[in-house]
């Protein structure tokens, strides 16, 4: 079950419904796309949902689920309705697990699609919230606030598989494939956005199904665990994307990208604000001597009314997996160093000059 404290008001529409993606050139024949307005979601104001309908096979490739609460379930069967194609004759590939994305997993399955494909995000167990709290040393801060425990279980993914039939699911990892409507949409793994995060990319259409791991956004990652390197197999991931050679992007919160030049400059964008991030960011707070993770987010906050505790909890949270992300990431680029205390907090301090 969804924290309902995270989750209270949530109100959403949809703008378009199954729209033909580009003008059905032959790039991205066979695309429907739907988009919907959603409010007071902390992770969006916007879900842009895709399927691959293949015509002559009469199957449907959902691409994620949307969710419940954030979008509604409905909509996936009035697309089947729409397209006159079964439940049975459909299958589900997510991109990540976040519940905009996954949260109607559930409801597909029972309806009877025929399977979900997926990479195989990293095991819950109850011992994770206390650890995040350390290792960020927050505990003290607010580790019997029940609205951001139950955001970090949330986070950790403990509802994922909540009543999801286990036996229709399918792990899946690089070079498997999907091949429909005359695509060859190959599972291309993309930690970043989370660890578990996977594109499908067709090499020779030169066609990008991007889930999150394309956004317009500040850069940062939230990072839930040490040595998940998340920043570090973003920026390099980013690095490759151009030499694809794409020629259209599907993006889970934005409009789809077309034309190589469109396409280079945003990834371009991308990759250079990551880039000029962690420099900048070291400049910043390497003298700030030894720091946790809490003590940072804290110190990035002191411009508020009331610091850090000017945000609800869950946002305090969010802000405190961001500046986890950002230092591992300086540590993975050997920018900073860290250690271990004693009571499980990790130490980031600036790497010693010999």
């Amino acid at each position: 079950m969804l924290a309902q404290s995270l989750f209270e008001n949530i109100t959403y529409s949809f703008d378009t419904f199954l729209q033909a993606v580009g003008k059905e050139t032959t790039a991205t024949q066979g695309i429907k796309h739907s988009t919907v307005s959603v409010k007071n979601f902390f992770m969006a104001n916007r879900i842009d949902w895709y399927c691959f309908y293949d015509k002559i096979a009469n199957h449907v490739l959902f691409l994620d689920t949307g969710n419940p609460v954030i979008t509604g379930s409905r909509f996936l069967d009035k697309t089947l309705q729409e397209l006159t194609v079964s439940w049975e004759n459909t299958s589900v590939f997510l991109t990540h697990f976040h519940v905009d994305h996954s949260g109607n997993l559930a409801y597909c399955l029972d309806r009877g699609s025929n399977g979900a494909y997926f990479i195989a995000p990293d095991a819950y167990d109850d011992s994770l919230v206390s650890q995040f709290l350390s290792w960020t040393r927050s505990s003290d801060a607010i580790r019997c606030d029940e609205q951001a425990c139950q955001h970090l279980e949330l986070l950790f993914g403990k509802d994922y598989f909540d009543g999801v039939n286990l036996d229709k699911c399918h792990h899946v990892g690089a070079g498997d494939a999907f091949d429909i409507a005359g695509y060859h949409l190959e599972v291309l793994p993309t930690p970043g956005h989370v660890s578990e995060h996977a594109c499908l990319i067709d090499y020779e259409k030169g066609h990008l199904v991007a889930g999150d791991h394309l956004i317009y956004a500040k850069p940062g990652t939230m990072q839930l665990k040490p040595d998940q390197h998340l920043m570090y197999h973003y920026i390099e991931s980013i690095k490759t994307l151009d030499s694809y050679k794409l020629s259209s992007v599907l993006m889970s919160h934005h409009d789809p990208l077309f034309y190589s030049a469109e396409i280079h400059e945003f990834i371009h964008h991308t990759w250079k604000s990551y880039e000029d991030f962690l420099p900048n960011f070291h400049e910043r707070i390497k003298n700030l001597g030894p720091i946790t993770v809490y003590g940072l987010a804290s110190a990035k906050a002191n411009q508020y009314p009331q610091g850090i505790n000017t945000f609800a909890p869950s946002a305090q949270i969010r802000r405190i997996a961001l500046m986890f992300g950002s230092l591992e990431a300086l540590y993975d680029y050997e920018l900073m160093e860290r250690r271990l205390d004693d009571d499980g907090a990790y130490v980031y301090f600036t790497k010693r000059r010999l």
